[in-house]
């Protein structure tokens, strides 16, 4: 700061214009005080201590000075070119009290109208949100290697079992991929459903989620929007320390959120009892045509082992004849065993394709909701005072911010 303004100040707020009145308000000589005025400027640690002086005046004045409008009327517009100033706390904050009292009516007026929209908005403009949720267990394939495991165990192997699910259709890992995928949005989007709030009652559901008759499946964008509501809607939960899938599905109704759920567990079963089937089906074509193959193979050594029998009548002083003959036989055995092994493998083939229609064991069906789960309204309606609360604020700050910046400058 340089030296007139220091001078000027103090004129203005501590009566000392003289340099021996300034030497006498800063306790220093009259000589120190013209080695200011010749140089034009004040060290930085004698213009805090005028501010001091100054801020202490004002806060003795401010004790009885400040009016209903919220500010003080002897404060000047003077800066002392102090970059960061300190502030007595307890008089901003008498002053801002009074600020807010002054503007009260907006406060309220702006705080309960936004307030009574955010109630209006969540009453009428929202949708209801119901939700309906179920528990299932899937099940796991039988092992098909329960020889070999038995056998490793005996020498002291850890073989891994085959009626693990990870990596099978059924293992609850697969369960989000079967849900989200494109062909369970298609057989979903494609059922029929009953609602209320549109007509007809009974329509496909992906008319129902885009409210439009007119959308079908063969409609890249209707099918995209669709398909992107129907996944936002379902939500799968996966525990790793458990087999136990949790499927949850939101709707704009409460008996429509249960039917979607049920369908979604159907079509999930569908889904894992075509693709078993499909294997079941595959396995047994291959061991009937192993069967066919065997079989005549077998026909083939019995009937090798028929001929040389007839043709040999006494073979006991011929080791040869002997040896021919036991190895015929054991040719006949080992491919009776094949043969065995296959027709066992069939029946067992065909048991199994029984049990793939089970796919999906339920443990809690969908239920249908009797209270909306979103939005929730008290929520909504305190979020919105808070939001109106707070533009009230700003707007007064912003309506008394020349005010402010007086408070805030000396």
């Amino acid at each position: 700061m340089n030296f007139i303004e220091f001078q000027n100040l103090s004129e203005s707020k501590l009566d000392a214009s003289r340099p021996a009145d300034i030497a006498k308000e800063f306790d220093v000589t009259p000589q120190v005080v013209n080695n200011w005025r010749s140089r034009n400027t004040v060290p930085y640690r004698y213009v805090k201590i005028l501010r001091k002086k100054i801020k202490k005046d004002r806060l003795d004045k401010s004790r009885g000075i400040i009016d209903g409008q919220g500010y003080s009327n002897y404060i000047s517009s003077s800066n002392l070119g102090d970059p960061q100033p300190s502030l007595d706390i307890l008089a901003v904050i008498k002053v801002f009290y009074g600020l807010l009292k002054n503007n009260f009516k907006i406060i309220i007026i702006l705080t309960f109208s936004i307030g009574l929209l955010a109630a209006v908005r969540v009453l009428f403009f929202i949708d209801p949100v119901f939700n309906s949720s179920a528990t299932l267990l899937p099940k796991n394939s039988p092992s098909n290697m329960p020889k070999f495991g038995g056998l490793a165990d005996q020498f002291g192997l850890n073989m891994p079992s085959m009626s693990s699910s990870s990596g099978q259709i059924e293992s609850a890992e697969l369960y989000p991929e079967l849900i989200y995928s494109r062909a369970m949005a298609e057989k979903i989007l494609s059922r029929e459903f009953e609602s209320l709030l549109y007509k007809p009652k009974n329509k496909i559901l992906m008319k129902i989620l885009l409210n439009d008759s007119s959308a079908a499946l063969n409609n890249p964008a209707s099918y995209k929007m669709a398909s992107n509501i129907f996944f936002s809607s379902v939500r799968v939960v996966t525990d790793r320390r458990s087999p136990v899938i949790r499927l949850s599905v939101n709707a704009v109704e409460p008996k429509l959120a249960s039917d979607i759920a049920m369908a979604v567990i159907e079509e999930l079963s569908l889904m894992q009892s075509k693709f078993k089937n499909n294997k079941s089906e595959k396995k047994k074509t291959f061991i009937q045509l192993r069967i066919v193959e065997v079989k005549a193979e077998l026909v083939l050594l019995e009937e090798k082992l028929k001929t040389f029998r007839e043709k040999n009548r006494k073979i006991s002083s011929s080791p040869a004849l002997l040896l021919r003959k036991e190895r015929l036989m054991r040719e006949v055995g080992l491919k009776m065993e094949v043969y065995t092994t296959l027709k066992s493998q069939f029946e067992l083939a065909q048991i199994e394709g029984l049990n793939n229609n089970e796919s999906v064991d339920i443990i809690d069906y969908p239920y249908i909701p009797f209270s909306r789960s979103a939005p929730i309204r008290k929520t909504h309606v305190l979020v919105g005072l808070i939001v109106g609360f707070s533009l009230s604020i700003f707007v007064v700050i912003f309506k008394e911010r020349n005010k402010i910046l007086d408070i805030l400058t000396v």
